[in-house]
């Protein structure tokens, strides 16, 4: 008991006197440097062959190409959600009639909304959420451009999560 009235007294008086907090400092300044440090995240590993057609997906639905990627990423689909808040990006395909589906493992999660792109958040071991967003291939001429999203930052990296990725 005394030790953690020790140890809770020690954090305030970090916080008191200067200690650095999440909230002191931007994402793409020291110490985090998210958008200038090397990514090893499972999804980045993986972006290149998806966009060179190494790695081959269904193109033949939008459900099938999201069901073998979902394959190719080891994310089980028994992980689904269903999300109805128009919290997205893509706030104005979703509805109750068309929510967004939400599927995850332990370090990569993959969401869909049906007529929309397809968003990953993969995680990186030393910068956390790594966020992207494409569009699903129409055919199998398309080609997959897969975009690592700036945009998701403006709720993912703000100061709710204390301008951590998240």
């Amino acid at each position: 008991m005394r030790l953690c009235f020790i140890l809770l007294a020690a954090s305030v008086m970090a916080g008191v006197y200067g200690a650095a907090r999440a909230d002191d400092y931007a994402i793409d300044q020291p110490p985090h440097n998210y958008w200038k440090h090397p990514i090893e995240d499972r999804f980045t590993q993986m972006k290149a062959d998806l966009e060179s057609g190494r790695l081959e997906l269904d193109r033949k639905t939008e459900k099938g190409f999201v069901m073998s990627l979902l394959k190719a990423l080891d994310v089980p689909v028994n992980s689904q959600m269903l999300v109805f808040s128009t919290t997205s990006l893509q706030l104005s395909l979703i509805s109750p009639s068309n929510p967004r589906a939400l599927y995850f493992n332990d370090d990569v999660y993959v969401g869909w909304v049906p007529g929309g792109r397809v968003e990953i958040v993969s995680i990186d071991p030393a910068v956390g959420g790594i966020f992207y967003i494409f569009n699903i291939p129409k055919s199998e001429q398309d080609s997959l451009r897969i975009e690592r999203s700036e945009r998701c930052m403006n709720c993912h990296a703000g100061s709710d999560s204390r301008n951590v990725p998240g």
